[in-house]
């Protein structure tokens, strides 16, 4: 969990997720919220591990 959740952590404490992220794609408006999806999969797989999906709200 931490190979993958540090570098995205860490970067996002530094306000630079957005700026740093490598975007690969075909169009051009990937760019405008691939860090945000990089800290949802992040979070939501982060949950699953902690199992926080049993969490009842």
């Amino acid at each position: 969990m931490l190979r993958i959740g540090k570098p995205v952590l860490e970067t996002l404490a530094e306000c630079k997720l957005k700026e740093r992220m490598p975007v690969q794609s075909k169009t051009d408006d990937r760019g405008e919220y691939t860090h945000l999806e990089a800290l949802g999969r992040l979070l939501a797989g982060m949950a699953a591990l902690t199992g926080a999906d049993k969490i009842i709200w």
